[in-house]
């Protein structure tokens, strides 16, 4: 067996994504997002996908990156070996090989993520059998975009629009000047900082420049919906964004939902979402995914509005 980094092509991202496929429960990996989130990554920080190869043949693989700034000694893994060569050592091997690298590079933690399903079971156990720790369960929920009646909220709806907020689209709505894209990552930064982090994560602001290029192409190729609130003097004041999936084109993913401090308790996240959910139903999508860190209030919402629980995920840390 030959453990090497991977070669950065398309041949290779369809291999991986076949494995990971092969442990998948409700989605789909997508061998062009790989390629598109390799080209984007922030140079400054560790990143790598090391596959286990046998007579040419690539059987597992995992899959590193580095935390930012303050959390630079943090390095967060994925791990897959193909269900035919499990139970003989060959995570064992990829994992041994990751520690040696992160090591050298001042690592002093390591974070894996799982989900609670049964396709996953040999992920628990392995964190078990290396002594990780639980310490985070993010709530993960489902919607039937095509069964919700939108008709009950117009009241709500009303309500915000006669407080003067006004929601904008930035991509239908020609917003696309430097001035938006700064004054849209700021307002992220100001409402990411507040989001629930396990314990020993700091929430840091990343490349300003790299930032851009992926919301771009977020615009341009995996574009559901991004919706914003503007206040009475056209602040921005909240945003949501969705993300489509490009293997399975009716369905959505939430990248982030967040309103800023001061207009909190004013129905504005909730009806960011109503808002958004109704334009991407108009659009034909039918599923919409999204998840939130077990303290997050957010959740509440998320029911309210019709999602159902689907498997949690299960984010596990060791020290070293």
């Amino acid at each position: 067996m030959i453990i090497r980094s991977w070669n950065e092509s398309m041949l290779e991202s369809e291999r991986i994504c076949h494995i990971e496929n092969l442990t998948a429960h409700d989605y789909i990996p997508d061998p062009q997002e790989i390629i598109e989130n390799w080209r984007h990554h922030d140079p400054d920080y560790f990143h790598d996908i090391l596959v286990a190869e046998i007579d040419g043949q690539i059987i597992g693989f995992i899959h590193i990156g580095q935390g930012q700034k303050e959390n630079s000694h943090i390095f967060f893994f994925d791990l897959f070996v193909h269900p035919q060569f499990q139970h003989q050592g060959i995570g064992t091997e990829l994992y041994k090989q990751f520690i040696s690298i992160v090591k050298s590079l001042g690592c002093t933690k390591i974070i894996s993520e799982i989900y609670e399903h049964p396709n996953w079971s040999s992920g628990k156990s392995f964190f078990e059998k290396h002594q990780f720790e639980h310490i985070s369960t993010n709530r993960e929920y489902s919607l039937d975009l095509q069964q919700i009646d939108f008709s009950q909220y117009k009241k709500l709806l009303t309500d915000v629009f006669d407080k003067g907020f006004l929601f904008s689209e930035p991509v239908k709505d020609g917003r696309n000047s430097d001035e938006h894209y700064k004054k849209l990552e700021s307002l992220r930064w100001s409402y990411f900082q507040d989001m629930p982090y396990p314990e020993g994560i700091t929430p840091t602001r990343g490349n300003y420049d790299l930032w851009l290029k992926t919301h771009k192409l977020f615009e341009k190729t995996h574009y559901g919906i991004e919706l914003i609130v503007l206040n009475q003097i056209g602040d921005y004041v909240g945003c949501t964004k969705l993300e489509a999936d490009n293997c399975e084109p009716k369905k959505c993913w939430t990248s982030n939902l967040g309103v800023i401090k001061e207009y909190r308790r004013q129905k504005l996240a909730t009806t960011l979402k109503i808002e958004a959910l109704k334009r991407l139903q108009k659009r034909g999508f039918t599923e919409i995914r999204t998840d939130n860190e077990e303290n997050n209030p957010m959740y509440k919402i998320n029911v309210n509005l019709g999602f159902t629980a689907v498997p949690f995920s299960l984010e596990y840390m060791k020290v070293l």
